[in-house]
């Protein structure tokens, strides 16, 4: 009989400590901060008023005008894997950097606060986004675990026909878009 309790009493002692770690891990990995998909759509035509008054052929992309963009791309591919579902994101750039807080669903139930960095690079007519890891807090998500496929954007759909990309730089303030006609 005494075996019998201390079994129950044990038993009971391990469920409770199970659920603290299950409600401690679920409180840990839950988004830091409300984040959307939300965005405005760019106008880089805007910008060729300026690129006539200061005769340098150039459009610069401030940090916000690549949020925007980059929530555009997401908005698109929200769903990264059958069981992830992105559903907010704030990008920050740091040089040819992005590093993205994000929002996501996990099993359309658990949502999950998680940061990923990118690598931006220009390959001739598409801005491509590549994922070079995934931070839970200060936890580094393994590769296998969440891996993104490159994400490329065209930004020859934001100007007029006549006006062609030539090269693309990420300085510290702005990636400037060096523009030649066709």
């Amino acid at each position: 009989m005494k075996i019998i309790r201390r079994i129950i009493v044990v038993l009971l002692v391990l469920a409770v400590a199970a659920g603290l770690a299950t409600w401690g891990l679920l409180t840990y990995i839950k988004p830091q901060q409300q984040l959307d998909l939300a965005y405005t759509e760019l106008s880089l035509e805007s910008q060729l008023v300026d690129l006539i008054r200061s005769k340098k052929p150039e459009v610069r992309l401030s940090d916000e005008e690549l949020n925007q963009l980059g929530k555009k791309a997401i908005a698109k591919h929200a769903r990264v894997s059958p069981d992830v579902t992105i559903t907010g994101a704030d990008f920050k750039r740091n040089g040819e950097n992005l590093t993205a807080d994000v929002n996501l669903v996990w099993k359309n139930t658990v949502p999950v606060g998680a940061q990923m960095t990118f690598k931006l690079a220009w390959t001739g007519k598409e801005l491509t986004v590549t994922h070079t890891g995934t931070h839970i807090r200060s936890f580094e998500v393994p590769p296998g675990l969440v891996s993104l496929a490159p994400v490329s954007i065209s930004l020859d759909s934001y100007l007029p026909s006549i006006v062609h990309i030539k090269e693309v730089r990420f300085d510290p303030d702005f990636v400037v878009i060096g523009l030649t006609l066709r």
